[in-house]
């Protein structure tokens, strides 16, 4: 049931991603040079070495994640990984483990110990940077450039956070296959997911344990 979840979480994410290329490819012609520079950026960008850097990243903290769950005789349902998009791009997340509450299963809490822990870069939404409100200056622009969810402005957002969704279910998967996460204690199907700190939510996880 897991690997059958995951499989189509890891068909979803390529469908995703190719579907965000395309739309990313209309912006060509863009009036604005905010976004043709992201989209330079988007064109650019290499996947692989992202994905490479974030196994050597995983592997890498890994023991840090260990240590902090010592403190705690706890399982995990959830291992979150949150950023704030009021940092520059690319935005670096911070691990959180989660558990479900007692009251409400789908609601989680975070871990009295666990508290941001070690995580990665998301390096994808170095696309954004040049949109991002400390590096647009002109603040008219920026305001018509976000002004709704059909913008320019989002398409290249999805097109990070499909990225990050391709990179991160790989890496996790191939992880699991080789039984890296055998002593991390988060229960059999827990999430692994990253998220906006403030709009964040455990129901779009990226990775599956299995």
């Amino acid at each position: 049931m897991i690997a059958e979840l995951n499989k189509k979480l890891k068909d979803r994410f390529q469908s995703e991603l190719e579907v965000a290329k395309q739309k990313a490819s209309t912006l060509t012609n863009s009036p604005h040079e905010p976004i043709k520079e992201a989209l330079e950026l988007a064109n650019n960008f290499d996947l692989k070495k992202f994905e490479q850097n974030v196994q050597s990243r995983l592997y890498n903290i890994y023991p840090n994640w260990i240590e902090i769950q010592s403190k705690e005789d706890l399982m995990y349902d959830t291992i979150s990984l949150e950023y704030s998009n009021q940092q520059v791009p690319p935005y670096e997340v911070y691990s959180y483990g989660l558990r479900k509450t007692k009251d409400n299963p789908r609601e989680y809490m975070y871990s009295g110990k666990w508290y941001a822990g070690p995580g990665f870069v998301l390096e994808p939404y170095s696309i954004y940077k040049p949109l991002h409100i400390e590096i647009l200056s002109d603040e008219e622009l920026y305001e018509e450039l976000h002004e709704n969810h059909d913008t320019e402005v989002y398409i290249l957002e999805n097109l990070a956070s499909a990225l990050c969704n391709v990179a991160f279910n790989k890496v996790f998967s191939e992880a699991d296959t080789a039984e890296l996460f055998v002593d991390l204690r988060i229960n059999k199907g827990g999430q692994f997911m990253y998220c906006d700190e403030d709009f964040g939510g455990v129901y779009n996880p990226f990775y599956l344990k299995s």
